[in-house]
C-alpha cells in the first residue's frame, strides 16, 4: 500500500487559476457577451416587425373578405354620382387595438391606415386594348357596369416616411 510520502508533491503552478488567468477569462467572456447582446435587441425588433406584417396581412384579407361578401350592386360597392371611384379610409388604433373610421381619439395613435378604392368598368373597355383604362362614373346604369376593381392599400403609420412600406392588393370582380 502506497504511503503519503510516495505521492508526488503538488507544484504551486498546478494548484489552480491565478488572478491574471481569471481576469483574462472574464475579459474574453465579456467580449463574447457584448458581441451577442445586439443579436437579442435585433431579434426583438424583428419580432415586432413580424407581428406588424402579420396584422397587415390579416387586415388585407379581412378588408377583401368584407368587400367581396357584398353583392356586386350593393350600396357600399357603388361609385357615387359623377365620380369615377369610391375611396374609403379607416385606421387601426395602436392602444384600442381596433379599426375606426374618421377622427383618431385623443390619447391613441394610428398604427395602420387602410384605403379601399373601388372603380367600375364596362367589359368593352377590357376588350378594346386588353387593359382597364376608362372607369365609368357612378351615374351609369347598373346594366353598363360589368367589372369592379377593388384596390386595397395598407400603410404602417408608425414607421418613418422612407421606411413606410405600402402593401397593395388588387381584385377584379365581374358581374
Amino acid at each position: 500500500m502506497p504511503s503519503p510520502a510516495d505521492s508526488p508533491p503538488v507544484r504551486a503552478s498546478e494548484a489552480g487559476f491565478s488572478l491574471i488567468e481569471g481576469l483574462i477569462a472574464a475579459a474574453l467572456l465579456l467580449f463574447v457577451v457584448i458581441g451577442v447582446l445586439p443579436l437579442f435587441s435585433r431579434a426583438m425588433m424583428n419580432n415586432v416587425r413580424g407581428n406588424d406584417s402579420t396584422r397587415a396581412t390579416a387586415s388585407a384579407v379581412d378588408g377583401f373578405e368584407r368587400l367581396l361578401a357584398l353583392p356586386f350592386d350593393s350600396l357600399p360597392m357603388t361609385v357615387p354620382g359623377a365620380t369615377t371611384e369610391l375611396v374609403a379610409t379607416d385606421s387601426f388604433l395602436l392602444k384600442a387595438n381596433r379599426w375606426v373610421t374618421g377622427a383618431i381619439p385623443s390619447g391613441d395613435e394610428e398604427q395602420w391606415q387602410r384605403t379601399a378604392t373601388i372603380r367600375q368598368y364596362n367589359v368593352d373597355d377590357l376588350l378594346d386594348d386588353g387593359e382597364l383604362t376608362t372607369p365609368l362614373p357612378g351615374n351609369h346604369t347598373p346594366s353598363q357596369v360589368h367589372l369592379k376593381v377593388i384596390d386595397l392599400e395598407l400603410r404602417n403609420r408608425r414607421l418613418d416616411d422612407d421606411e413606410r412600406p405600402r402593401y397593395r392588393v388588387r381584385v377584379v370582380q365581374a358581374f
